[in-house]
């Protein structure tokens, strides 16, 4: 099964269960996937318009086509940044960078699961990767 992080805009109402607020990669059949996405607690509503999101499954071809995701590099969760492409890095770089965080820090002396962490508490202050992916 293959795996793979992605930032997804939202799709949904939130006016009745079948409208849910949603992840847009929540469309592709044959794919699990968790997101985190949070909301306000008094109106339900969503704080921001996209999701962090991780989406599985044995063929990702349609989410990984898909222009309306930001699927982040397929890089290992413990791989040290300063180890992975250049392209990587700068494609890491460019899609965290338009979410207003920086991640420069993590470039030279972090890991992947830095950066994944980093996000999701962006999001969510007790976000936890581990809980995300399994």
């Amino acid at each position: 099964m293959i795996s793979r992080f992605c930032l997804s805009p939202l799709i949904g109402t939130g006016r009745s269960t079948e409208d849910a607020y949603r992840p847009a990669l929540s469309v592709h059949s044959g794919t699990r996937w968790s997101a985190v996405i949070p909301v306000d607690p008094r109106t339900g509503q969503p704080l921001c318009d996209w999701a962090l999101c991780v989406v599985s499954g044995d063929d990702l071809t349609k989410v990984l086509a898909d222009a309306k995701l930001q699927v982040l590099p397929d890089i290992a969760p413990d791989a040290a940044l300063s180890a992975v492409t250049l392209a990587d890095q700068e494609a890491l770089v460019a899609i965290c960078t338009a979410k207003g965080l920086d991640i420069s820090p993590h470039v030279e002396t972090g890991t992947f699961r830095q950066v994944i962490e980093s996000l999701g508490k962006s999001l969510d202050p007790s976000f936890d990767m581990r809980a995300m992916v399994n």
